[in-house]
């Protein structure tokens, strides 16, 4: 079943479910004394975080980058000190496809997200072994720490994210001792620090503007995201586009239609094929009293073609979307 065109049901992360897990940390000193053996000990060897929320995610400059989680891939391997070629496992946070894919790129982990997708999980991932919200990370860290008491010597990585991919979190671990990876420091402890690079990349790159009020005037789609029912049966369209008239031009803008003729022409013709069209926009006030607005769209063509060849012309079979 489609939820959207990008993703079905199956891709998403299940998060009805009634599950435990926990995670005793302790020094190797205190371990020794309550007597657990050292081919149980498992060390974390270097973390990282990064909260990448001062800019929204409309107004993103590139929805395909993720800073934040590029950052927490640079200052993981630094803080653990040891290279990418070492990991052995992975558990990269899957709450949908496009968590893995990014934290593949933007980490520039050495794995094919679509060939070797079976690599980035050793517990089975947000969508098949599911998780009670951001507590997945507590069964994964659980799993891998069997895996890697199994085979000792190895390195796992995990990952972790929240909000709308804008909180990152990543931890490498081993049976290997701290301090094997650490020998001029091996009682020095150090969390990765992505705020100057954070802030250096918002600095250099700024978010974008976005127009607040767009109706009335025209634009450009660069993205859409179709929404289906049940049955697969599409009934609206989110849409990001830049606004070509009136005096936010050049701004971005955010826009949503349920009207059947829109819907149902990007359906059939796919969402790529809408790159760059041309859309007129109408802001609506859906609270009453200035207090909620919205942005619908409709397709320029679609208007032409209603005004010169008669509403017969829209329905004629178009090609089927590829899902």
């Amino acid at each position: 079943r489609l939820v959207t065109n990008a993703y079905s049901k199956l891709n998403c992360a299940v998060m009805d479910v009634n599950q435990g897990a926990s995670v005793l940390v302790m020094s190797d000193t205190k371990a020794a004394e309550l007597g657990i053996p050292r081919e149980k000990w498992v060390y974390l060897h270097g973390s990282a975080d990064c909260e990448d929320i001062g800019v929204p995610l409309h107004a993103k400059p590139d929805l395909a980058e993720c800073p934040g989680m590029r950052f927490v891939g640079q200052e993981v391997f630094r803080t653990a000190n040891v290279s990418r070629e070492r990991i052995d496992f992975y558990d990269v946070y899957s709450c949908f496809p496009i968590a893995v894919r990014m934290a593949c790129h933007e980490m520039n982990l050495p794995v094919d997200c679509e060939s070797e997708a079976d690599r980035l999980t050793v517990i089975g991932g947000l969508p098949f072994h599911g998780g009670p919200g951001n507590n997945y990370v507590m069964h994964s860290i659980a799993a891998m720490v069997e895996k890697l008491r199994s085979r000792p010597g190895t390195f796992g990585l995990i990952t972790a994210n929240g909000g709308i991919l804008s909180k990152h979190s990543a931890g490498i671990y081993s049976t290997v001792p701290y301090s094997e990876t650490h020998p001029k420091h091996p009682a020095q402890w150090e969390r990765g620090n992505c705020d100057p690079l954070l802030a250096s990349a918002r600095e250099a790159t700024p978010p974008c503007e976005i127009a607040r009020n767009p109706g009335g005037h025209e634009g450009r789609l660069i993205d859409v995201v179709i929404r289906y029912k049940a049955g697969s049966k599409p009934f609206s369209v989110t849409a990001m586009g830049e606004l070509l008239t009136g005096p936010d031009a050049g701004k971005r803008f955010f826009a949503k239609s349920g009207d059947h003729e829109t819907v149902m022409h990007i359906h059939r013709a796919g969402p790529d094929a809408m790159m760059g069209e041309l859309v007129s926009l109408n802001t609506i006030d859906i609270a009453g009293k200035g207090r909620g607005y919205q942005t619908t769209f409709h397709i320029k063509a679609l208007e032409n073609a209603s005004r010169t060849s008669g509403p017969g012309l829209v329905d004629s079979p178009a090609p089927a979307a590829k899902l």
